[in-house]
């Protein structure tokens, strides 16, 4: 707090080469998942991250809107995760809510590709807010939108005001969900600006952003 410098921002980057569009098709068979409309999640499986909100999210979408499941990618805390099952089950949807596990970084691909959206409702606490979000940017790669609560650096990253809710607001994430399922917002219409949003956190534009940093740290 006391420090009087210039403040420089940096970012990650992701492998263009590990991360693009490829048909949903491929990705079915190598998950071994049914062909189907999908939302996901990707991350710690942990309290902070708002879980909870997309479940409950997803239950109401789920009760008017049968063609869409949703999947849950991860590891984490062995507790929370159990009481995220209580939860699905609960809302009665065990038949809609799936628990893949943490997948290895190779077939990241394969699930980003088989999305409508992923959803990162992560919630800022006392000692922690959302950070860049490598996997917003490899997803985003894939043509696949992200849609984000309004936590730390996820709305900067995303840089789309349709596709960010206010944070532990499950009511706003259940109306962008909605719009997915009513075809007002869909995969379609936003891949291009998610890949295009991709190529600014690629390994090149990184360099020219540590480049330049260096180079205004010796100006100045």
């Amino acid at each position: 707090k006391k420090f009087k410098g210039k403040l420089f921002k940096t970012f990650y980057f992701y492998n263009e080469k590990n991360f693009f569009p490829i048909a949903k098709n491929e990705g079915f068979k190598t998950l071994n998942i049914k062909p189907k409309k999908y939302f996901g999640y990707v991350g710690r499986l942990t309290k902070e991250k708002g879980i909870e909100d997309l479940i409950l999210a997803f239950s109401e979408i789920s009760k008017d809107f049968k063609e869409i499941d949703l999947i849950l990618v991860g590891k984490g805390n062995l507790e929370y995760e159990k009481n995220l099952k209580e939860l699905i089950k609960k809302e009665n949807i065990e038949d809609r809510v799936f628990f893949l596990g943490a997948l290895p970084q190779e077939k990241l691909i394969y699930f980003y590709n088989i999305l409508e959206a992923l959803v990162l409702p992560s919630h800022s606490t006392s000692w922690w807010i959302e950070q860049f979000g490598r996997v917003i940017i490899e997803c985003m790669a894939c043509g696949t939108p992200v849609i984000g609560s309004s936590s730390g650096e996820i709305p900067i990253v995303i840089k789309n005001e349709d596709l960010i809710f206010e944070e532990k607001n499950r009511f706003h994430l259940y109306k962008i969900l909605k719009k997915f399922t009513n075809n007002e917002l869909t995969k379609e219409k936003l891949s291009r600006f998610c890949i295009e949003r991709s190529k600014s956190f690629t390994l090149e534009e990184a360099v020219k952003n540590k480049l330049d940093i260096m180079k205004k740290s010796l100006e100045n």
